[in-house]
């Protein structure tokens, strides 16, 4: 059918399924899905309306605490920031003298072993991976369309 008439067993599926395909659903699936993630959104705001008020009012507290010693922690940091400046400086020659030892190293690694095998001159199987890749796909080639023509 599809040769002589191209397309015709889609319409002809799609006409028969027509009847039960409902092609508005998605539209109030989303719908749907909005109307109550804002209705689940709205009952957790006032749900939780006393807890965040609560919340504010001890982030409060704890911003003025932390503002009482805002200037304290200002000398510690740059006091820390000073001592360790000398440490930061070290750390970044070791890491350059590091990098400098592994550029030089030569390690003189143990010979590879090699298998006492020896491949045929000539293989005729399908693939050989002495081949390079267009002579591999030239032999598949090959071979693929005399097995065609054998056949």
């Amino acid at each position: 059918m599809e040769a002589l008439h191209p397309g015709e067993l889609a319409r002809i599926i799609r006409r028969a399924v027509a009847p039960y395909r409902d092609t508005s659903i998605t539209r109030q699936l989303y719908r749907a899905y909005d109307d109550a993630r804002d209705t689940a959104d709205s009952a957790w705001k006032a749900a939780s309306e006393v807890r965040r008020q609560q919340f504010m009012r001890t982030k409060q507290k704890a911003t003025e605490i932390l503002r009482s010693y805002q200037a304290d922690l200002e000398r510690l940091r740059d006091s820390l920031c000073n001592e360790m400046h000398p440490i930061k400086a070290e750390l970044e020659a070791l890491q350059q003298a590091i990098k400098a030892d592994f550029d030089d190293l030569d390690i003189d690694l143990p010979e590879r072993p090699g298998s006492p095998l020896t491949l045929p001159e000539r293989f005729d199987g399908l693939f050989d991976s002495r081949r390079g890749y267009l002579t591999q796909i030239e032999f598949y080639k090959s071979v693929t369309t005399e097995g065609s023509a054998s056949l």
